[in-house]
């Protein structure tokens, strides 16, 4: 009856989780799957995302997975230095397998994001992105007023259903001048100078 109980809550909530747009959203869709029946998924979500910060730091095994001309027994060969870091998730080690038979190891970043990006829609979780022309003061402490302003604002808001959070992201971006770009999901506010002066180009064009 428990488990009964459990898999019919799991469907629900799987049924908010759609699969993402190309190829490394097919695979990371694929991974979330198999993760999710196999009761694995913090686990492989934990161990891909050290496996993809260890290929980012590390510029030797970057190159030699954006190498097309790797052969199948070198790409297997990267794919079993692997093994420590995802603790033998034989989940994860059979998808690394496919990876580098198909000669994707060069996806595994972008995998590794929308792996998390499904487990936030998973767990009901709403990425929400401030991007600025200069960095907030202390935008990882509890001194961000801006960030903190927002993240209560966007909680009591209808952008979010009663049983959803958000996680706070921030950005720089010098070309936007001034004000903030908001990304709440799907939605983007853009109250940049930026924009504002782009639109007041295009309003003069059109009067001339």
């Amino acid at each position: 009856m428990l488990r009964n109980t459990v898999n019919a809550v799991r469907t629900v909530r799987n049924a908010h989780v759609s699969m993402l747009p190309g190829i490394s959203g097919t695979y990371a869709y694929s991974l979330f799957q198999v993760s999710l029946k196999e009761n694995v998924l913090p686990q492989t979500v934990a161990q891909l995302d050290s496996i993809s910060k260890l290929v980012s730091t590390n510029p030797s095994v970057a190159s030699a997975l954006n190498d097309p001309s790797l052969s199948l027994t070198d790409r297997k060969s990267l794919v079993d230095s692997f093994k420590p870091t995802h603790n033998n998730n034989v989940f994860l080690a059979n998808f690394f397998t496919a990876l580098a038979e198909n000669n994707r190891l060069s996806y595994i970043p972008q995998i590794n994001t929308d792996l998390m990006k499904l487990n936030d829609q998973y767990k009901g979780v709403v990425s929400v992105t401030l991007t600025t022309a200069k960095p907030l003061a202390d935008h990882n402490s509890s001194s961000n007023k801006i960030g903190e302003r927002l993240s209560t604002s966007i909680k009591k808001s209808s952008l979010l259903a009663n049983d959803q959070s958000i996680k706070m992201n921030y950005k720089v971006d010098p070309e936007l001048l001034g004000g903030m770009v908001l990304e709440i999901g799907d939605k983007t506010i853009d109250l940049s100078v930026k924009s504002k002066i782009q639109e007041l180009n295009n309003s003069l064009k059109s009067d001339l």
